[in-house]
């Protein structure tokens, strides 16, 4: 069975010919097919509805003989009515082709389709040959996966235990997670790091926040293909492991394993201490991506949180929670990093706030230059690049090109007090900011979630793709969501992305569990409209959170579809690393758990100057000029955030 480019294939190694689709280029489009009720269609509806990823066809005045057509769909392209063929069969071989893809999210009876060609396969095999199919697949879903080698295979050493306290909230008019920190973080702690889901978002419950200072906190590093990868220091602030990218995750999965500990029935949040950091873009190389660029930073930091502060919107509770081991000496350490905790929370309902000193020092003046920002690829070059993702797609070389930019300035801000200023404008379910080195900081206002496995191995992941602003006239806001929701260029956009996770939960989840119980779903936030897509499935039983990462990553909305070609096209095109940005930030628990956002609206602001990420999907109907407003727009609420945190104003300005 030959689907897309198989289809083309068949057609081609019997002497037909390929050209460009009469019907134009069809990425993420649903057409009606019609077919002969014969071989892979018996029992498929006429007109059923499948979805096209291609840009060629078989040319249908150059068929060999010895194919038939089984199935075509009618298109009307450049105001004529035309035909492209959908299906074919070798008319006296076992050879059958679709142009369509059955296993699309919104293909109709794909199953009927896949279930006719192994009732075909099966006839077609000698009768001393028995077709007992259910057993072999058993034993190949329960062979581990020998990709991996995440966690060790021998018997897991003692774990960690779990200690808390938990305090009910003082009811107030604000959030106090952002004082909090502040008080017990801010004061030039690092590494520490603030995962913040606002209270105000349905979607959102948890907040968590820590640093190193635990007794077991450790930071795990991986610097490329760093000859330093192995070496192990300790500073005046935390133990630091350096690691090539090669052993990273192979090396997280160890120590996770050896201070494993169960996820408590009292505890309602999946973090129960654990990693937490970043995975950056370039880390692709390690997944099966292209390694083109090198990033100035880190490719991974994971910090070894072994206290941990959790606050509980929904139920207004906040949890002290420390990781250690049996003994009278651990249980006064807990007891005594809880009291503390107790004492300064007491000291910030009081509203004795002392002064918090920024580890980069700048204060918000009136005085203050207006910030300048460049472009690294100005306007010409981003929309000739955007032309040649349009000439490959119609070259069939991708569907969809998640292009970047990066926009810079020399400014110098406080990263705490541009992440104030950020989370005060921007309502973000899966929002952190990182300060995991004394060098850079992370500021990040992340909508999306890029994959969460709780500990009993249900994988869930939410690709948004698709963005409309919000208006404060109520019904212009409501036509704004409506076409939104109604818009084919954002709709294939989300589809493409859609079948592209599936496919990457597909590769660690149970046959059959992977599925899409939201598609395109619009919802809403405090300034933007957002087409959403919820993917969930179920983790085979040799897989965990993070093998199941490793295969995923780079989320597919950052990078398009066909995900390896596309990299390698976006590597040729972008002139840079992108960094953190495109990457992930969340946490590895203790108990199996992970949480991962999708690194978008995000500010990496280093002593020097500041970097930012933005841009957009380019499919077949991207218009470049529009895709470069795009872009910029995309970037414009971190600039607007930069200048009012430096002058007070939201005004700055944009070179290139």
């Amino acid at each position: 069975l030959g689907v897309c480019l198989g289809h083309q294939g068949i057609c081609a190694a019997f002497g037909g010919k390929i050209k460009h689709s009469p019907g134009g280029v069809a990425h993420g489009k649903i057409s009606e097919v019609e077919h002969d009720g014969q071989g892979l269609f018996e029992n498929v509806p006429q007109f059923c509805r499948v979805v096209r990823y291609h840009s060629l066809a078989a040319d249908s005045s150059a068929i060999p003989a010895c194919i038939r057509i089984s199935a075509t769909c009618s298109v009307t392209y450049s105001g004529t009515d035309t035909t492209v063929i959908m299906g074919v069969q070798h008319k006296s071989r076992p050879l059958f082709g679709v142009q369509f893809h059955p296993e699309s999210v919104c293909s109709e009876h794909g199953r009927t389709i896949v279930e006719n060609f192994r009732r075909i396969t099966l006839n077609q095999l000698p009768d001393s040959i028995s077709p007992r199919l259910t057993p072999v697949l058993k034993t190949f879903e329960g062979t581990p996966s020998p990709m991996e080698g995440l966690v060790d295979s021998g018997a897991p050493s003692k774990g960690m235990t779990l200690r808390w306290r938990k305090q009910r909230m003082t009811s107030t008019p604000y959030d106090p997670t952002e004082n909090i920190f502040i008080r017990l973080y801010g004061e030039g702690s690092f590494p520490s790091f603030w995962l913040d889901s606002p209270p105000d978002v349905d979607s959102a419950r948890f907040s968590y926040m820590g640093d190193a200072s635990g007794p077991y906190a450790e930071l795990v590093v991986a610097q490329g293909a760093s000859p330093n990868g192995g070496t192990e220091y300790v500073d005046e602030r935390v133990r630091t492991i350096q690691l090539s990218n090669s052993d990273f995750l192979s090396e997280l999965g160890n120590r996770l394993q050896s201070r494993a500990c169960p996820q408590p029935e009292d505890l309602p949040f999946p973090y129960n201490c654990g990693y937490v950091g970043y995975v950056g873009y370039e880390f692709k190389d390690q997944c099966g991506g292209p390694g083109t660029h090198q990033s100035k930073l880190p490719d991974a930091m994971m910090l070894f949180a072994d206290r941990l502060l959790v606050f509980d919107h929904r139920e207004s509770d906040l949890y002290m929670v420390s990781a250690g081991y049996e003994g009278e000496s651990e249980e006064l350490n807990a007891e005594k990093w809880f009291d503390h905790v107790e004492g300064e929370l007491e000291l910030h309902q009081e509203g004795n706030l002392k002064h918090v000193a920024f580890p980069f020092h700048n204060t918000r003046s009136k005085n203050t230059p207006m910030p300048i920002f460049h472009l690294e690829r100005d306007r010409y070059e981003y929309i000739e690049d955007v032309r040649e993702c349009l000439a490959e797609i119609r070259e069939g070389e991708t569907y969809e090109v998640c292009l970047t930019n990066r926009i810079r300035s020399s400014s110098v801000v406080e990263p705490l007090a541009l992440y104030k200023t950020l989370r005060g404008r921007n309502d973000a379910p899966y929002a952190a900011f990182l300060r995991l080195s004394d060098e850079w900081a992370v500021c990040c206002c992340s909508p999306e979630r890029f994959l969460r496995v709780d500990d009993e191995g249900r994988v869930e992941s939410k690709p948004i793709k698709g963005t409309s602003r919000r208006s404060d006239d109520p019904d212009e806001d409501k036509k704004l969501r409506k076409n939104l929701e109604a818009s084919p260029k954002d709709r294939a956009e989300n589809l493409m992305i859609v079948d592209l996770v599936r496919h990457d939960l597909g590769r660690t989840c149970e046959t059959g569990s992977v599925h899409v119980p939201k598609l395109m779903e619009v919802e809403s936030y405090r300034t933007v409209h957002q087409l959403v897509s919820t993917v969930r499935g179920k983790l085979l039983p040799q897989h965990n959170g993070l093998s199941c990462l490793k295969k995923a990553f780079p989320m597919g909305s950052m990078t398009g579809a066909p995900k390896i070609r596309t990299m390698s096209i976006i590597d040729r095109l972008e002139k840079s690393a992108r960094g953190i940005f495109s990457g992930t930030i969340g946490f590895m628990a203790l108990s199996g758990a992970l949480d991962a956002n999708v690194v978008i609206r995000t500010a990496v602001v280093h002593k020097s100057g500041i970097d930012i990420g933005a841009g957009g999907a380019i499919v077949a109907m991207s218009d470049p000029s529009e895709e470069f407003n795009e872009m910029i727009l995309k970037g414009r609420a971190l600039m607007e955030a930069i200048a009012v945190t430096l002058t007070g104003s939201g005004g700055y300005r944009l070179l290139g």
